[in-house]
């Protein structure tokens, strides 16, 4: 989805909404269809219509360049490994881990967050030891750093025609198959 500006309205995480939001948008008057599937929809009083692929909004919501923290921004920025044993992470396995656990004081951003497994995470607790140093200090983004970490990354879209809305990408992008 993009914005009246033909940005899309986030990339971290890629902004997207299914086909049948987009064709409801589109139908009610609410988005503009940029892009099309070449995949008609079967109804009974038309023939001609097709699947959204890419949408603009009408309304002036500009493009999102704070970077939020959530689970997918730290495990790019954290180069998706834990920061206390080096192991491999997904987004799906990653934890918050508070430096200076919130039950000492400390906050939620992202100078004293960092992706955790979820056996470190434990181990640690609410302790704050030389033992539990990250190995890369806590940062806080912003949205052009996490777009040249992000693309050191395979991104994967719905469609080859989103590329083209993709601002400066310069990584690895794959087309899921249609299923």
């Amino acid at each position: 989805m993009l914005n009246n500006s033909y940005m899309p309205l986030s990339l971290f995480p890629l902004y997207t909404i299914t086909a049948e939001d987009a064709i409801t948008r589109f139908l009610n008057g609410s988005c503009a269809v940029v892009e099309w599937y070449d995949r008609t929809i079967l109804t009974a009083s038309r023939d001609d219509l097709r699947w959204p692929s890419v949408i603009a909004n009408y309304n002036g919501h500009s493009f999102k360049k704070d970077i939020r923290l959530k689970k997918e921004s730290l495990y790019y920025r954290d180069h998706c490994v834990c920061q206390y044993c080096g192991g491999p992470l997904t987004v799906h396995t990653l934890t918050y881990d508070h430096v200076i656990p919130r039950a000492r004081g400390g906050k939620h951003s992202f100078d004293n967050v960092v992706a955790s497994c979820k056996p470190c995470n434990n181990e640690k607790g609410d302790t704050v030891s030389s033992k539990w140093v990250p190995r890369n200090k806590p940062w806080n983004p912003d949205f052009y750093d996490m777009l040249k970490i992000r693309s050191k990354y395979p991104i994967i879209v719905d469609d080859e025609k989103w590329v083209n809305f993709l601002p400066n990408w310069t990584g690895e992008i794959t087309v899921k198959e249609p299923q």
